[in-house]
């Protein structure tokens, strides 16, 4: 009785030891992003500087573009993060001699997962406007420039 409950034991200790070392990298989504976990437990990112990649974001609230605008990045996210701290922020601007709305720009990112928000004020309204999105750069669009329009509302 006894040799057959040791020798389970043993089957259920080499089993254990068998998987514990078999695993080298595991792969898991972390806020819809999938991240590559190392042996010793740090997420590897993907997202952030470095890269070719570019945003040109032009902050717009019901038709007009708004040039009082601070727009902020996250890196590795596609939600607003539930502590406020973003990565980077740069301010939109009018290009000199262009007719097009305020542009912020990031520049040198690298393909994944980004959310983008920005918080202004709407001169010809007289309010508040704010506004974010997730937006993503997959590996064929490395080396492009990246322009779209953040919708941003009143705030509450």
């Amino acid at each position: 009785m006894k040799s057959a409950l040791l020798s389970r034991y043993l089957l259920l200790l080499a089993a254990v030891i068998l998987v514990g070392t078999g695993c080298k990298k595991l792969k898991r989504t972390e806020n819809s992003t999938t991240v590559t976990v190392t042996p010793n437990g740090t997420p590897t990112s993907t997202a952030g500087k470095g890269g070719n990649a570019s945003f040109r974001i032009t902050p717009d609230h019901n038709g007009i573009g708004i040039d009082s605008c601070l727009v902020y990045i996250k890196y590795n996210a596609s939600v607003i993060p539930v502590n406020g701290q973003f990565d980077d922020s740069v301010w939109a601007v009018r290009e000199e001699g262009k007719t097009t709305g305020p542009i912020a720009e990031f520049k040198e990112l690298k393909p994944g997962n980004y959310y983008v928000y920005g918080k202004g004020w709407d001169l010809v309204r007289s309010v508040h406007v704010h506004g974010g999105l997730p937006y993503i750069i997959i590996e064929e669009n490395r080396n492009t420039i990246h322009y779209f329009t953040l919708p941003l509302q009143e705030m509450e």
